[in-house]
């Protein structure tokens, strides 16, 4: 961490700007300065986008246009209260068990059980959803530092100049914060084989127990925890920062520690992403004359 200068953001969050992606690498290390004894305590999430903040998809309004056919109106979750979000997003995993089973896949009785997320579907349905690119309130994280970085590398619809890894003390949310405005959400692996492969968990950001659901507040994890701050005189939350123009090389790094996509997103699907993103001219490997078509 030599040469890193940490500024902070807000009560208890702070950001360090990387100018070398192994030094980037080797400060997300559990064994480097910042964790010490506390490493075990920190999960992570990776933002292609650094200027992203860590807001879920349900809380967006893109993914939700991005269900809508051509021309459609779509929900807008930053101008609804929080009890027609709801309404919404269990309507969302309603839709989403019925496709399940109308493609022929197990769906296990728990699913329709309530869950862990006050008002919405059971969190293991939830997870699913997240995982397979539906909006949901949930946010993933990985108890592994590498894989959100892998995640950071892949390059976001619109030019960004840095990508980011975010790190959170989720010893300090269990531990310390008790009204319910953020939690800590694991559900089984077994049915889920990207949560599995990723050592996934998830954040949940909520209106405080004993808020009404007309309020429009959507509170991000940083906003809330900043707000504890003052619990302790240590970062809740760190922000890794990197250039995007050092993303191929982080990737290569990364690939040297089989963080590949082959991996992290078992299947056909993660195999093919794991060739893309190794940029390797396939054409210098044989002798046959390859022509665009």
């Amino acid at each position: 961490m030599s040469g890193t200068s940490w500024e902070p953001v807000c009560p208890g969050v702070v950001t360090g700007r990387f100018t070398d992606p192994s030094e980037f690498l080797r400060a997300l290390d559990s064994s480097s300065a910042p964790w010490e004894d506390t490493a075990d305590a920190w999960i992570f999430r990776g933002h292609a986008d650094a200027s992203w903040d860590l807001a879920p998809k349900a809380h967006r309004p893109e993914p939700w246009r991005e269900l809508a056919g051509p021309g459609e109106r779509f929900f807008l979750p930053t101008a609804a209260r929080e009890q027609v979000r709801l309404t919404a997003e269990e309507n969302l995993m309603r839709a989403f068990r019925v496709a399940l089973d109308t493609s022929g896949i197990q769906v296990p009785f728990d699913y329709n059980m309530p869950g862990n997320v006050n008002g919405l579907s059971n969190d293991k349905l939830l997870a699913l959803a997240q995982h397979y690119g539906l909006p949901t309130r949930l946010l993933d994280w990985t108890r592994q530092a590498p894989i959100a970085a892998y995640f950071a590398c892949l390059r976001p619809r619109d030019p960004a100049p840095d990508l980011a890894v975010w790190a959170l003390n989720a010893a300090f949310v269990r531990e310390q914060i008790s009204d319910g405005s953020c939690q800590i959400i694991q559900t089984t692996r077994f049915d889920n084989p990207n949560l599995h492969a990723q050592d996934g968990l998830f954040t949940l950001a909520t209106l405080p127990t004993g808020t009404g659901l007309d309020h429009t507040e959507m509170p991000t994890i940083d906003e809330i925890l900043s707000r504890k701050a003052s619990a302790t005189g240590h970062p809740i939350i760190r922000k890794f920062v990197l250039a995007r123009e050092h993303d191929q090389t982080l990737m290569r790094r990364l690939h040297q520690r089989r963080v590949t996509a082959g991996r992290l997103l078992p299947g056909i699907a993660g195999a093919a992403l794991t060739v893309r993103a190794r940029a390797i001219p396939v054409w210098s490997q044989g002798s046959a004359l390859l022509v665009a078509a």
